[in-house]
C-alpha cells in the first residue's frame, strides 16, 4: 500500500495485477474476520428458516416473547455480533426463544422481515407476546443491553393470592406442577 492507502498500479500496467492484488488483499482480511457459523453444540442459538417461522414462533406468540437475530456469515460486524447474542442466548435459555437467520441463505424472508441487505445485519427484530407488534431491536449491540430489553416484555407466571381460601384453592390445583408462596405485608 501506498501511502494513501492504495495499491500502487505498474507503470505501463494493465492494472489487472492491482485488480488480482486486491482480490488477494480481501481474501486475507475476510480469512482474518471469520464467518458465522451457528454449531448447535457450541451455541444457545436455534436457527431458524423463513417456511418455518409460524412453526417456531408465530403459534407461539401468545404466550412467549422471541427474537430473530438477521445476519449475513461474511459480514465482519455479524462475526463480531455472534458471541455476544450467544451471550444473551444462554442468559435467556429456558424463558424465550432465541432464533437467527441467514440471510444469505433465506433472502426473500429477510427482505419480508424488513432487512435490506448485508450491510442491514446484524439486525434483531423482537417478537413480543400479542397484542404488541413485532419491533426491530434499537439498542446496543451487546448481550446485556438486548437481555434488558427484552427481560421486561416476558409475561409474568406470578398468580396473587388475596385470602385462605384462595391460598387453598391455588395449592390444590394442578398438583403435580411445584409452587412457591411468599407471604408479605
Amino acid at each position: 500500500l501506498n501511502r494513501f492507502g492504495m495499491i500502487p498500479r505498474r507503470a505501463g500496467g494493465s492494472g489487472f495485477g492491482s485488480m488480482a492484488r486486491l482480490a488477494a488483499l480481501h481474501a486475507v482480511i475476510s480469512a482474518a474476520v471469520g464467518t458465522v457459523q451457528i454449531d448447535a453444540m457450541k451455541h444457545d442459538i436455534q436457527m431458524m428458516q423463513g417456511s418455518k417461522f409460524d412453526t417456531v414462533i408465530g403459534k407461539f406468540r401468545d404466550s412467549s416473547v422471541s427474537t430473530i437475530w438477521f445476519y449475513h456469515p461474511d459480514n465482519p460486524r455479524d462475526y463480531t455480533f455472534l458471541e455476544e447474542y450467544n451471550k444473551f442466548a444462554g442468559w435467556m435459555k429456558g424463558m424465550i426463544r432465541v432464533c437467527a437467520v441467514n440471510c444469505a441463505e433465506d433472502g426473500p424472508f429477510c427482505k419480508q422481515q424488513g432487512v435490506r441487505g448485508e450491510k442491514d445485519t446484524p439486525k434483531v427484530k423482537i417478537f413480543p407476546t400479542h397484542p404488541v407488534p413485532e419491533y426491530f431491536y434499537d439498542g446496543q449491540l451487546f448481550g446485556g443491553a438486548l437481555s434488558g430489553k427484552i427481560a421486561r416484555l416476558i409475561p409474568s407466571k406470578v398468580t396473587l393470592i388475596g385470602n385462605d381460601t384462595a391460598a387453598s384453592s391455588f395449592l390444590a390445583a394442578e398438583p403435580t406442577k411445584p409452587k412457591a408462596l411468599l407471604f408479605t405485608e
